[in-house]
């Protein structure tokens, strides 16, 4: 591993792959440090923020642009449209393209597409980059037990007489054939299915270097998670997480730094898509064991649970090995 003890946050007792992660995240950080730090800039002039310093007004140019440059780059959410790829005038694709264009307005609406779009406009004109990524959001509710009483003989009771041997008495039915009641009558069964469209911060986003967005072996998201969110998602090992992200360390969506009355401890986690294994991995910063991990529990084109991000402009920029481009943002 070519991080130290110092730069994980696990400590010296981290598993292994634990370690290479974050050694991974830590190297991506410090490639992405220059773009961040250029961005950080730009935010401050975009704000203006010594404008309470100055004694004279000044214009801001920036602010004005990008108040014209934004309606001109999206105004309102689009309208989904779906179309037969082949128009042969077949009235069950027709209406099947009816049910689903329906669906997608239905799920716009719900998911509150428009907010994440402004702010991934925002990002595109501002930094050269915006991103959003897709989540997919189930809700359940109780299901009802089928108690039996009062109803006519089920097929499991009819199928007994077939295992009944030449005097009479029930054979033990097979195990292979039997029914597993919890099965048949789950506690809880989905109601509904949403996709949500969440905005992602721009440093929140973390990959290593490639030479297109094709090329990229990793991608990881950066989220922040209090001791309630973490009992709910990981009730077994929520209790002995650190909550090493203290109030005002984090970032809200315009890069402003959180208020400590706005805002309790939480912890870092990592959620990791791995495209070369085709796994996903969920760690936390100061957490020596891995919280979760498996197959990807949506399956997209192009592995990610994201579009290619708005790029504004791609530039070369010299790195070691053969990887001589990466992705960033425009130079300002």
């Amino acid at each position: 591993m070519s991080a130290s003890d110092d730069d994980l946050q696990a400590g010296g007792d981290a598993k292994p792959k634990v370690r290479y992660w974050l050694s991974q995240i830590k190297k991506a950080e410090r490639d992405m440090q220059r773009w961040n730090k250029r961005c950080d800039k730009i935010r401050r002039r975009y704000l203006f923020e010594s404008a309470q310093e100055n004694k004279r007004r000044q214009f801001q140019m920036l602010w004005a642009n990008q108040e014209i440059l934004r309606p001109a780059v999206y105004a309102k959410c689009p309208e989904p449209m779906v179309q037969s790829r082949f128009r042969d005038g077949d009235a069950i694709i027709r209406i099947t393209g009816e049910l689903l264009e329906r669906t997608m307005d239905v799920q716009v609406d719900l998911g509150d597409f428009n907010s994440s779009f402004e702010l991934m406009r925002n990002d595109f004109l501002l930094y050269g980059r915006g991103v959003v990524r897709l989540r997919y959001d189930p809700e359940f509710e109780p299901a009802e037990i089928d108690d039996g009483v009062g109803d006519e003989p089920n097929e499991q009771e009819n199928d007994a007489d077939k295992y009944k041997g030449d005097e009479g008495q029930a054979e033990t039915q097979p195990r292979d054939e039997l029914t597993d009641p919890d099965e048949d009558n789950p506690s809880e069964k989905i109601a509904a299915e949403h996709v949500k469209l969440d905005f992602v911060h721009r440093k929140d986003l973390i990959h290593p270097h490639a030479r297109n967005w094709q090329e990229l072996p990793w991608v990881a998201f950066r989220a922040y998670l209090t001791r309630d969110e973490l009992r709910k998602k990981w009730p077994k090992c929520a209790d002995r997480i650190v909550l090493d992200c203290k109030p005002g360390d984090a970032e809200d969506e315009a890069g402003r730094r959180e208020t400590e009355d706005s805002q309790e401890p939480q912890a870092t986690i990592y959620e990791i898509w791995d495209k070369r294994n085709r796994d996903v991995v969920w760690i936390a910063k100061s957490y020596a064991d891995v919280l979760e991990e498996g197959p990807p529990y949506l399956k997209l084109n192009g592995f990610y649970p994201l579009p290619k991000p708005a790029y504004g402009t791609l530039h070369g920029q010299p790195s070691s090995g053969p990887r001589v481009h990466h992705v960033a943002g425009p130079s300002r």
